[in-house]
């Protein structure tokens, strides 16, 4: 039969179906528990169910986009802000409203991974990476499905498949990156228009780069913007200068305790002449000009007026774009030593000389070809990092040269760095497919000599090393690199070192190296070419065992790994991508993080690689600053440094420094404007209560202590608490106590299966997120997130047991006569929104305002309401079965006349006249239900009202403002209309809201013996 039940608790009184009172308390609790839980996460449980730290914003980001009908947003935070667990806390949301929804993700190949392990071990879904040599994967047996983009760009065959299958979300990483295959790119807007939804991660896009924010914007909307032509996209631009300009200069007097209204009003008010006919604008601004002798009030209304302007007139409102400098919370300090810096000598010194030499020369003989180009930089970054890897590249570059035909590459993909786990392949490809003009042969074969003789003398320095000499400063790149290393952890039991080298043959010397001087089990390698399963037995290790000190990795450790317990980075060599630096302090750079982050980078004193660590540094200040929103305009200084090196290999990048520092000041004050742009737009008080539900649910006490006490009632007792976990086992479960509530356990086969748990009649669990973060082999017990808790909480809500009830007290425990307890729980009405046919997910829209989430009202015979000090409130919070009790409903036979307690009841409460009495405490409860709550849902409905209206006619100003700047504004509008339709409805619910009696509990005084 049926689990499911759902009676009336007045109709069971009327019916003196009175249950054991043991059963009341407990079903209460977990209504509650779980009217306070939706209410105060909006309905979104998974803000307070995920195995992750969701901060204020990331919980801001996650509730926009699942209360939005159509779940198509891009996720533009900066970098380390979170936006794959933002992304990932979406997936695991919609998969719970829609479990048969197929997810495909396309990221970068160096990130697939990393994407399969986070989605399998914190939210515990199962995604095969799409590969060749993977084998058959069938779709149907998966939530979904990986593929890297260099993969989906190469195989006509993926695409073939991937095309045809119906996704219904689509979840692109790293979107930037796409323009630079047109085929691919082509293809992930094809998929987008076909899927039901679809989340683009991106770096930060910058407004003065038109064409790039235009990209991801068709990626985003590809029917929206697809048809829109640069010229008029530019023209929206340019239409937002003014706006964006006036919200500048008005956003420091809004910091300013001593500005006034007139300042305010001076900056804010041309907003009204560059916008024209918006009612709502004006409004605000004569109620601006109305409080000049009103600092404060001042300022409130401007920052309503910011924020008005700023969430209606962007762009693109569906571009989520968090900022470092926003975030109401405490960021770690970027810290740079350069003393590690060395003056090269002897060998080393000739060999760079001799490398630039030849360089110089090799690029007049080739013209400076873009591919010469590349090779050069390929070979000055070998150098920069050792004499190992600068001898490996000059081998395959010799021994190309001496095959009589040469293979000729694909340019376009032999001039940019890729994923890690394939740049040794391009790099090879690269040196053999380079031009080679008369007498490179030699000229290399010469060079590779004097590479060869620098290599032999760093080497016999590194074997004279000793714990003895290793802290004195040496004249070589790798000494010196082993030198920063050992100081780091000298004397450090719990100390951890991250060594970032770009290539590999730098890594495993390092390796070698530090193995001899710290022990074996004190150094491990993250490396390409590392199978997956040793990759993640390397981090664990890395994180988790006190021994191991060091991590040695090339550019894979760079990509979105959280390795933030380090306590600093040693570049051993200097990249040369902006980018790659900051995935490289990205890795340690994250939030949470209270320590410095400082980054110690090995760099030649005086040559080309030192004028690059002053681009980076001196230029751009990568290693001390964030690159805030910079990520996707910095990205053409590869062409700076290709052109630069074009002109001069010795004197380019040094000449660089200058345009690149005003380049960067420019882009940061665009930057900066841009932030100021948007930051009263975000909600600011629905951070605050993010941040308090947070901190209310993270050690699970809520929660946990609601669900013993029903799991105790409902059978399954005898469980285990070990300390902050606690165990279940199916054989102390009471299966006739389980009848009773009629709980019927979920499976958790998977649960046993993902915790390596081959008995799966044992559940170990935590109802603390702090503990759920750190012991990924524990359930999580939380709403939303594991269906053991989800079935308890809705077996608790569904049971007719305690529901009704009756309670006999003492006299001596408190004064007073009989009354009842009620308890009622509130919801807002659909009714009106289903009438019109519109998505249930704009409830989510209206949960903040209603008035309550439950009630508990005590209420006399004379119909007036309990309220302290009345001594008989503290009664309904005493546990029945540890207090002298009496429950009134009994029907076993008991007592020197051989009736049951309900018959006695019965008899003193005759039906007519209990009727009278339920009948007079509802009307009771339902006056005072109606002057309190109801008169106060009409307040907030009047506020729900104004405030959806105001937002109607602000996206509606918004759209003239589009179609008269030349936007394709249009397409807004029948979003727009549902969204109207849907707040009148939603007002109707909350005028009404549903009320729930959930339990009544009549309580009688007895005498004593009785």
């Amino acid at each position: 039969g049926s689990t499911r039940q759902d009676p009336d608790p007045l109709g069971q009184a009327l019916a003196y179906e009175l249950q054991n009172p043991s059963w009341h308390i407990p079903r209460d609790r977990v209504v509650e528990v779980y009217s306070e839980l939706r209410s105060a996460t909006f309905g979104i449980e998974d803000l307070v169910g995920s195995r992750v730290f969701l901060l204020a914003h990331q919980a801001e980001v996650i509730a926009r986009v699942l209360s939005s009908p159509e779940c198509r947003f891009m996720l533009a935070d900066e970098v380390g802000l979170g936006k794959t667990i933002e992304a990932s806390v979406i997936l695991k949301a919609l998969r719970r409203r829609d479990p048969a929804m197929a997810t495909l993700i396309v990221a970068p190949a160096s990130l697939t991974h990393q994407w399969r392990n986070e989605l399998s071990k914190k939210f515990w879904l199962d995604f095969p990476i799409v590969q060749p040599g993977s084998g058959q994967i069938r779709m149907g047996d998966h939530p979904g499905v990986i593929i890297s983009a260099e993969d989906l760009a190469e195989y006509t065959v993926y695409w073939d498949a991937l095309s045809q299958k119906r996704w219904g979300l689509l979840i692109i990483d790293e979107a930037h990156h796409l323009r630079k295959s047109q085929t691919l790119y082509d293809r992930v807007c094809q998929l987008s228009e076909a899927t039901r939804g679809v989340l683009i991660l991106t770096a930060t896009p910058i407004q003065r780069r038109a064409e790039e924010y235009l990209a991801l914007l068709r990626l985003l909307d590809p029917r929206r913007y697809r048809s829109e032509s640069m010229e008029s996209f530019r023209c929206v631009l340019e239409a937002q200068q003014p706006i964006r300009a006036a919200i500048t200069l008005a956003q420091p007097l809004l910091d300013t305790a001593d500005a006034d209204g007139e300042e305010l009003l001076e900056e804010l008010e041309p907003l009204a002449d560059v916008l024209g006919d918006d009612a709502v604008l004006a409004e605000m601004l004569s109620d601006l000009a109305d409080m000049e002798d009103s600092p404060q009030e001042a300022r409130e209304v401007a920052r309503q007026i910011v924020a008005y302007v700023s969430a209606n007139y962007r762009i693109e409102s569906r571009m989520i774009r968090s900022r470092r400098a926003n975030l109401q919370i405490s960021l770690p300090q970027r810290t740079l030593d350069t003393s590690y810096g060395y003056a090269p000598i002897g060998e080393e010194e000739q060999a760079l000389d001799d490398l630039y030499d030849y360089a110089q020369g090799y690029l007049s003989a080739v013209d400076s070809t873009p591919m010469g180009v590349e090779y050069v930089r390929a070979l000055l970054h070998a150098a920069a990092s050792s004499p190992q890897a600068l001898c490996e590249m000059l081998s395959w570059r010799a021994e190309a040269l001496r095959q009589a035909d040469r293979p000729a590459g694909d340019e376009r993909s032999l001039l940019s760095p890729v994923a890690p786990r394939h740049e040794a392949q391009r790099l090879r490809r690269l040196i053999a497919a380079a031009p080679a003009p008369d007498n490179d042969r030699s000229a290399v074969e010469q060079l590779a000599r004097q590479a060869q003789q620098w290599r032999v003398s760093s080497e016999q320095l590194l074997s004279e090393l000793r714990l003895s000499t290793i802290s004195l400063p040496a004249h070589d790149r790798v000494a010196q690199c082993l030198r920063a290393a050992y100081l780091a952890v000298d004397g450090r039991r719990d100390a951890k070192v991250l060594i970032f080298a770009s290539w590999a043959q730098t890594a495993a010397l390092l390796v070698d190296k530090l193995r001899a001087l710290l022990g074996r089990g004190a150094v491990e390698q993250f490396v390409a070419g590392m199978a997956d399963s040793e990759l993640q037995t390397t981090a664990d290790r890395f994180q988790s065992d006190d021994e191991c000190c060091v991590l040695v990795c090339d550019e894979l450790g760079g990509e979105g790994r959280n390795f933030q317990i380090a306590d600093c980075i040693i570049h051993a060599d200097i990249p040369w991508t902006p980018a790659q630096v900051e995935q490289r302090i990205g890795r340690v750079d994250r939030l949470g993080r209270t320590e410095d982050v400082r980054s110690v980078p090995i760099f030649a004193r005086g040559t080309v690689e030192h004028d690059l660590f002053r681009l980076w540094d001196a230029g751009l200040g990568l290693f001390t600053r964030s690159m805030s929103g910079m990520e996707i305009a910095l990205e053409s200084t590869q062409d700076q440094l290709a052109e630069a090196l074009a002109r001069s290999v010795r004197q380019g990048l040094a000449d660089l420094l200058d345009p690149v520092r005003r380049q960067s000041d420019a882009l940061r004050e665009e930057v900066e404007k841009e932030r100021l742009y948007e930051r009263e737009s975000d909600d600011k008080e629905l951070r605050r209560q993010f941040a308090t539900i947070g901190e209310r649910y993270r050690d699970g006490s809520v929660i946990r202590d609601a669900v013993h006490q029903w799991t105790s009632m409902a059978g399954l007792s005898n469980f285990q608490m070990r300390g902050d976990t606690m165990a279940y086992e199916t054989r102390n479960f009471k299966l006739n106590a389980m009848r009773k509530a009629r709980f019927l356990p979920p499976s958790m086969a998977e649960a046993a299966r993902r915790l390596g748990n081959r008995r799966t009649t044992q559940i170990i669990g935590t109802f603390s997120r702090d503990i759920a973060v750190r012991r990924e082999d524990l359930v999580f017990f939380a709403p939303g997130d594991d269906p053991w808790t989800d079935a308890v909480i809705t077996n608790a809500l569904e049971c007719d047991r305690g529901r009704c009830c009756a309670v006999g007290f003492h006299r001596e425990r408190a004064e007073g006569g009989p009354f009842f307890a009620l308890l009622y729980s509130f919801q807002i009405n659909p009714q009106a929104l289903y009438a019109a046919r519109l998505d249930p997910i704009y409830l989510l829209h209206a949960q903040s305002y209603l008035p309550r989430p439950y009630l508990r009202l005590l209420i006399g015979l004379d119909g007036t309401p309990i309220r302290r000090p009345d001594p008989r409130v503290d009664l309904i919070d005493l546990p029945f079965k540890a207090s002298p009790l009496t429950h009134l409903g009994e029907r076993k036979v008991s007592g020197r006349d051989g009736t049951s307690a309900l018959a006695r009841f019965r008899e003193r409460y005759p039906a007519d006249v209990w009727s009278d009495m339920l009948r007079s405490c509802e009307a009771s409860a339902t006056q005072f239900i109606q002057d309190d709550v109801i008169e106060y849902a009409a307040e907030r409905a009047d506020d729900a009202a104004r405030e959806f209206a105001r937002r109607v006619a602000g996206w509606e100003a918004g759209l003239r403002w589009q179609a008269r700047s030349g936007g394709g504004a249009e397409v807004e509008r029948p979003a727009l209309e549902e969204y109207r339709q849907a707040t009148e409805s939603l007002v109707m619910g909350i005028r009404r809201p549903i009320i729930r009696l959930e339990s009544i509990c009549f309580w009688d005084p007895i005498e004593e013996g009785r």
